[in-house]
């Protein structure tokens, strides 16, 4: 996977619809957000070739790309026009892939007025990729021409602002075996700031010991980053553990308004004899 997504995932993340709009929002719905970086240049092919990234207050709206133009070029006699989007998609070194969007080419035929009329829409964990819209002619021997190219400029989307990383997974630091990775990945298209936070309940000899905060810590993640934030869990014990984030207070915290999923898992560090309550060699990490 590239520094944004993979290619499925870029068609996964993006809905949209040809020649209309993507979903019909509330007549009530009003333009919350702008993104005037988000243009498409006229071509000579396509004078008035136009794109908009814009958010409203409708459920779910976190941003839609919107295309426009028309071809001035006439569907040549026995042939046809054909208008192709691809997303363009930049990778981690710099260079440009352009990605086809299955069910997105429109064919015009004879006496037709081809246009330009796309709809793209952001989920709020990923932008939608600037477009490149192909236009080409097919004479009636087969011929194809491509005739004209309109690029838009730009991403456009807004964050969902319910999304949380989340811990993914706990690793074993092999040279060190009370300490652990907790996995945290970030798998939209925004820095995202979050509380990893770590509580475990151990045993010892006797029975239970008590319930610790292991790990509170405030940890920035780049888009589509996945970071190991480690902690230690107590020796000559045994228990489980619960590592999870959650967004939108501070590490020592006890409430906040949004969460992520939680990882849950077991550990076993008592070497001795004692009769504990939970059972030796269980921890799956260890395996």
């Amino acid at each position: 996977m590239n520094h944004r997504r993979a290619f499925t995932a870029t068609l996964a993340r993006v809905s949209f619809l040809v020649g209309g709009v993507l979903s019909a929002a509330p007549a009530s719905a009003a333009v919350i957000a702008t993104n005037p970086n988000v243009t498409a240049p006229a071509t000579p092919v396509v004078t008035d070739a136009a794109a908009s990234c814009v958010q409203t207050d409708a459920v779910n709206d976190f941003g839609t790309l919107s295309i426009s133009g028309t071809v001035s070029t006439a569907v040549p006699a026995g042939g046809q026009l054909t208008v192709e989007p691809k997303f363009r998609v930049t990778q981690a070194d710099g260079s440009v892939q352009l990605v086809s969007i299955p069910g997105a080419t429109k064919v015009f035929l004879p006496g037709q007025t081809a246009d330009i009329s796309y709809v793209f829409a952001s989920d709020g964990l990923q932008k939608v990729d600037p477009v490149s819209v192909f236009v080409y002619t097919v004479s009636s021997t087969g011929v194809t021409q491509q005739i004209s190219r309109v690029n838009t400029t730009g991403l456009c989307g807004w964050k969902n602002p319910a999304y949380v990383p989340s811990v993914v997974d706990v690793d074993r630091i092999w040279n060190q075996p009370s300490w652990r990775n907790a996995v945290t990945t970030n798998t939209s298209d925004y820095q995202q700031r979050v509380v990893v936070r770590v509580v475990e309940t151990h045993y010892g000899t006797g029975g239970y010991v008590g319930t610790s905060t292991m790990l509170s810590q405030t940890v920035d993640l780049s888009p589509n980053q996945t970071l190991e934030v480690p902690f230690l869990l107590p020796w000559n014990t045994c228990g489980s553990f619960d590592a999870f984030t959650y967004a939108g207070a501070g590490p020592t915290a006890t409430t906040w308004p949004r969460e992520g999923a939680h990882f849950v898992g077991t550990f076993d560090h008592y070497d001795g004899d004692a009769n504990l309550p939970c059972s030796p060699d269980t921890e799956e990490e260890d395996d």
